[in-house]
């Protein structure tokens, strides 16, 4: 249920489609299960029918960032043309063809993104933003501005979120499937915003994210966490809520900016995951034997409460009532950097790997075998073998288990659906 929010170099646009559903896997109606730590063996038939999603103003979607559990899902995302300011889409694909329309966003802004959706597809949630170059001597800048909002599907009506008092930027980074949360950040007034691109040692704070749950028309203040055991560095704690279930509670993480090589250089985060429930917030751990600078980052939470994300290059999953993480490979690492992106309320978890350096990307899979172990299935070999397809990365998994993955199709990165063959 992640729908995570990244601001990247370019410009993010919105991407909703609805398809038929359908659920299951391989010959049990889920995909092979290996032992802790080797793959699955390849299923004797597809355990997935593969839909790739067409083109929308000359561009294939990227990514699939929530699948709602309709018979019909949609499903919310983005692609990226590099700076090039573009509307969000939506897409209706019906059988046998894709429609699509414009999720335009709010005036005065030039893009947007769609970080979530509600199980029934009827609400989007994300982030409108504008970017504002400006030159400084002999150097350039982009600020970014951001707002909070939400769209209705169909129909694209758009709604921004109310931004609270005295702050200057909202994001919009997951929703619940039941449509009555939202989780959030906001950025309190820049006093300077340039001078967060080369401050001095040490740096004043210019800003301070908090994480934030909008319901009932209001934001609320998750907060920090005040007693993380990161090591400190010296700069104004903030955080961002990065999912939130049909409970409330919002996993996310909190931390401190440090910087490189004063007095240019650049940042890196240190912080922790946190899971709120009820107005109080606890630290979720990395694994047990973990190096103390380890950083932790959640991706996303279900309805049993199971959170999952990274810790120090790893994926890994903190169980309902748990602090300590798992880490997802058993007793066995096969990859040399991974990530957790998504959980069902099966407890199925679907993610990232890489390979060689990090130039070679799998989507895997994680399931609980015969044993109680954790055990992944590289999906590649879960497709039809002639398809052409390579998968890289699985973003998004709904209660049906349907996967939003990304791939390389005749050379070309797009996003596809995974449709389990079984149902």
């Amino acid at each position: 249920m992640r729908r995570l929010s990244v601001m990247l170099a370019g410009t993010v646009v919105l991407t909703v489609l609805v398809l038929v559903g359908g659920c299951g896997g391989g010959g049990d109606g889920k995909p092979l299960v290996g032992t802790a730590g080797k793959p699955a063996p390849p299923p004797a038939t597809p355990a997935y029918e593969i839909i790739p999603l067409d083109e929308v103003g000359g561009q294939f979607p990227r990514v699939i960032l929530g699948i709602s559990d309709q018979v019909l899902p949609c499903v919310t995302g983005y692609t990226w043309v590099q700076n090039v300011p573009t509307p969000g889409y939506w897409l209706t694909p019906s059988v046998p063809q894709q429609v699509s329309g414009v999720l335009s966003p709010l005036s005065g802004y030039d893009s947007s993104s769609g970080n979530g959706i509600a199980w029934d597809g009827s609400t989007v949630a994300g982030t409108c933003t504008r970017n504002e170059v400006v030159v400084l001597g002999s150097d350039t800048y982009t600020i970014t501005h951001a707002r909070a909002c939400t769209w209705q599907v169909p129909g694209e009506a758009i709604s921004e979120l109310a931004v609270p008092a005295g702050s200057s930027k909202t994001t919009a980074n997951g929703i619940s499937g039941n449509g009555l949360y939202i989780s959030g950040a906001w950025e309190s007034e820049d006093t300077d915003p340039i001078s967060q691109y080369n401050p001095p040692d040490p740096a004043p704070p210019v800003k301070t994210y908090h994480a934030a749950l909008w319901s009932s028309g209001i934001w609320r203040d998750v907060g920090v966490l005040t007693s993380s055991t990161a090591p400190p560095t010296g700069r104004d704690l903030e955080s961002h809520a990065v999912d939130v279930n049909d409970n409330g509670w919002v996993a996310g993480s909190s931390g401190q900016w440090a910087w490189y090589g004063q007095p240019a250089g650049y940042s890196y985060y240190a912080g922790r995951a946190f899971i709120w429930r009820n107005g109080t917030m606890e630290e979720l751990l990395p694994e047990a034997g973990s190096d103390p600078y380890s950083t932790t980052g959640p991706w996303a939470i279900n309805n049993n409460g199971q959170v999952v994300g990274q810790s120090d290059g790893d994926a890994v999953m903190w169980e309902s009532g748990s602090r300590v993480a798992t880490q997802l490979y058993g007793t066995q690492r096969f990859e040399q950097a991974s990530r957790a992106y998504d959980i069902n309320d099966s407890g199925q978890i679907v993610g990232g790997t890489n390979t060689n350096g990090g130039t070679v990307g799998k989507a895997v899979i994680w399931q609980k075998n015969s044993r109680g172990k954790w055990a992944w299935t590289d999906l590649d070999t879960q497709i039809p073998a002639n398809s052409g397809w390579h998968l890289y990365l699985a973003r998004s998994i709904n209660n049906k288990g349907w996967i939003g993955c990304t791939g390389t199709l005749g050379g070309v990165s797009r996003a596809c659906l995974l449709k389990p063959a079984s149902p």
